[in-house]
């Protein structure tokens, strides 16, 4: 069995957000915009992500 182990690391960024600017937004807007802050843009946030979960159904 071949298990690979890779490191995620996020830079020391500030979540900043302008309450006036999300009021009106969904829940799912806020997720998505806290993701890029962290992350990168929605492209590469959305790559990671399927890339993180392929790999948790490989280890179960």
């Amino acid at each position: 069995m071949v298990t690979y182990s890779k490191r995620i690391s996020v830079s020391d960024k500030t979540i900043t957000s302008d309450v006036s600017e999300i009021n009106d937004n969904e829940p799912v807007d806020i997720l998505i915009k806290k993701l890029e802050n962290i992350f990168g843009s929605w492209i590469s946030t959305k790559e990671r992500l399927v890339r993180i979960a392929s790999y948790i159904l490989k280890c179960n």
